[in-house]
């Protein structure tokens, strides 16, 4: 049945349109629809597809009694992806709120016993670094053969270097022409384009383009205090007023090696660290939760509509 006579059908057989509304949308997002799509849409000269096109694609009606079942079940599924979001977002804006509490140290952490730690002190990234430093300013000689990649800002994604199949490669001379000294305690920030993209560095075979920062602690004690550190809004926002450039912004190595901060004992710092990536995991199960359940939706709809 086609999507133009799903109305006429609802009357003819005294079905309530909602119901059937529903079954067609989620008839949409199976490969079947996605499929009849792109089939459609691939035509000489520029690829479309119109508004009759679109009403030709057939949609399976069932009778009354499995369609109610049919919705409320895949109803009761998006529900409970809309709690998860929910959560997600929650606990999103609880990390947000609670970290801008510790790090203007409204909130502050005592030890075992009790007594509070001795006051934070001003520091700038530089005084707590072995280096600050941005990739390279020339394009690499590729080779997609090689087991190097060459990457930039957009390549930090939620903690970690990340690749896509279009990801530029080189081989190993030119790896060692251009190569940065990356460590266990540097952390990684977009500083060109897309402000504030961080990521630990884990031994990934990588060459930086110019658009990466690369901060090497001196101390492996405070790479996570300073990866939270850089998310603030405090942060945030002194980057944000020290940007140039009108079509592009930019990040200057000046300002990051200048940018002051408090910084805690060692002790209250590795709390501080402690609760937020406990936090983090809190997220990053809800995070999961939802891949999941969408997955689940998602094989369910091929199942029923197959």
């Amino acid at each position: 049945m086609t999507i133009a006579l799903l109305t006429k059908y609802s009357l003819l057989h005294q079905i309530p349109l909602h119901f059937i509304l529903e079954l067609a949308y989620y008839q949409t997002l199976t490969d079947n629809y996605l499929k009849y799509v792109l089939a459609t849409s691939m035509r000489s000269g520029q690829p479309g597809i119109n508004a009759e096109e679109y009403s030709k694609f057939p949609i399976y009606i069932s009778q009354i009694a499995e369609q109610e079942k049919i919705a409320n079940f895949l109803g009761a599924v998006d529900t409970r992806i809309s709690q998860l979001r929910r959560k997600h977002e929650l606990l999103q804006t609880y990390k947000r709120g609670v970290m801008q509490k510790i790090f203007s140290q409204q909130i502050r952490f005592k030890g075992d016993d009790g007594k509070p730690f001795p006051d934070w002190e001003v520091k700038k990234l530089s005084e707590i670094s072995n280096k600050i430093s941005d990739g390279i300013h020339s394009t690499p000689q590729y080779d997609e053969n090689g087991e190097y990649y060459f990457i930039n800002g957009n390549n930090l994604i939620d903690t970690k270097i990340q690749f896509d199949v279009n990801a530029k490669r080189i081989n190993e001379p030119e790896y060692l022409k251009y190569k940065s000294e990356l460590t266990s305690k540097t952390i990684l920030i977009s500083i060109n384009g897309t402000i504030g993209n961080l990521a630990f560095y884990n031994d990934e075979k990588v060459v930086l383009g110019k658009s990466v920062c690369y901060i090497d602690l001196k101390s492996e004690d405070d790479k996570l205090f300073v990866f939270y550190l850089l998310q603030t809004s405090n942060i945030i926002n002194h980057f944000n007023k020290e940007l140039t450039g009108s079509t592009i912004r930019n990040l200057s190595l000046t300002t990051i090696k200048n940018t002051k901060a408090f910084f805690p004992s060692y002790k209250e710092k590795a709390k501080i660290a402690d609760f937020l990536t406990a936090l983090d995991k809190k997220i990053e199960v809800v995070a999961k939760q939802i891949e999941l359940t969408e997955q689940f939706k998602k094989g369910l709809l091929q199942k029923m509509f197959v």
